[in-house]
């Protein structure tokens, strides 16, 4: 069997990630690698992940990988950080797919659920599928599996369910940037409202809804409403860190909480949690890389993911974004043209186990 065509589109955390995997695997040929800064052009894709060459040169010549032929494109350069935002992702993404090539994306997280894309965009999509015959699938880069897949994989066991909770926890003590720490609200005045609150003041578009409607359209379910609402917490003395010094008094913990009601019951809860200190607010939980799904009913199930991994920035939530299309990409290919979920394709499987050095 001929092994399949993918370009590499973005070398960040999560994109570096995704082209080790490609790179890797005997069923896949890597045929092209997009990059966006200037003294990244030129190199050989072995060198950004410490191997020898593959005599594929990084570009950020989008015609030609446009006219590059591959069977699919691993697309996670991240719309909300790119010049243009979304609009530009959604028209890169759409000249691939009616080029004839099928796409995986973590870019743009509302793409998860096709129901939740802005119709336009999602119009535009459904267009150059139908143009290229091709299909589109995103597993977002934030939820991404954590909070749909998973949990509707556990529901399985179910007999019934009065309530299911998902959790996410992130230490974010060693993070560098301060602009992110910053739209988070760390170190503001806990009645300021922070960019990330504004961000998901609508619950409906917030790219927690497209996974919270993923999980309840598995479940067959409507939803009457979904709120949301965030909760911090501050610390009395100053918390130091990579990114800058936070006061006393300033908000150190938040924690985001979105709730679907079913019959005017709240049945699905989804709550994120970031700290840079587990001093406060403990009953909230803490941890780094850790996921937890609780499910209320007959039987009660509760289950958690630890994941960790040393390989390149040593973050966890970097390789699992990476992997979940990645490994996406056999099942994607053969699927009909169209803007799919996880809701449409196959069951598939990951960790390739190579069975020699590519």
């Amino acid at each position: 069997m001929k092994p399949i065509r993918v370009i590499q589109w973005g070398t960040g955390n999560v994109g570096t990630h995704s082209l080790r995997g490609i790179v890797e695997r005997s069923d896949m040929e890597l045929v092209g690698l997009r990059v966006y800064n200037a003294d990244k052009v030129g190199r050989d894709a072995g060198s950004f992940i410490g191997r020898g060459p593959t005599g594929v040169i990084a570009t950020d010549d989008v015609e030609r990988l446009f006219a590059t032929p591959a069977d699919c494109v691993v697309y996670n350069a991240l719309a909300e950080t790119m010049p243009g935002g979304e609009p530009v992702a959604v028209a890169e993404i759409c000249r691939l797919l009616q080029s004839g090539k099928n796409v995986v994306s973590t870019g743009v997280s509302h793409h998860i659920h096709p129901r939740v894309a802005e119709p336009r965009m999602r119009s535009q999509i459904e267009a150059a599928c139908d143009a290229g015959g091709t299909t589109f699938f995103s597993s977002g880069v934030n939820p991404g599996y954590a909070f749909d897949l998973w949990p509707i994989v556990m529901t399985h066991l179910s007999r019934r369910i009065d309530r299911l909770v998902c959790s996410e926890y992130c230490d974010m003590t060693a993070y560098t940037s301060a602009s992110a720490m910053a739209f988070m609200g760390f170190g503001l005045a806990p009645e300021v409202r922070s960019l990330m609150e504004d961000a998901h003041a609508d619950p409906y578009r917030s790219a927690y809804y497209a996974s919270m409607l993923l999980l309840g359209d598995a479940l067959g379910v409507h939803f009457d409403s979904v709120t949301f609402r965030r909760e911090v917490a501050t610390a009395p003395d100053a918390t130091v860190t990579p990114a800058g010094i936070y006061p006393a008094g300033t908000v150190v913990a938040t924690r985001l909480i979105f709730t679907a009601h079913v019959s005017e019951v709240p049945r699905i809860e989804f709550r994120v949690i970031w700290r840079v200190r587990d001093d406060v607010e403990q009953a909230w939980g803490s941890g780094d890389g850790i996921w937890t799904v609780d499910i209320e009913g007959d039987p009660d199930v509760r289950c958690s993911l630890d994941v960790r991994t040393s390989t390149d920035s040593g973050r966890a939530v970097s390789i699992t974004t990476a992997m979940h299309p990645l490994n996406a990409v056999p099942a994607v290919v053969r699927a009909p043209a169209g803007f799919v979920s996880h809701l449409d394709l196959p069951l598939y499987s990951g960790g390739w186990v190579a069975t020699s050095e590519k």
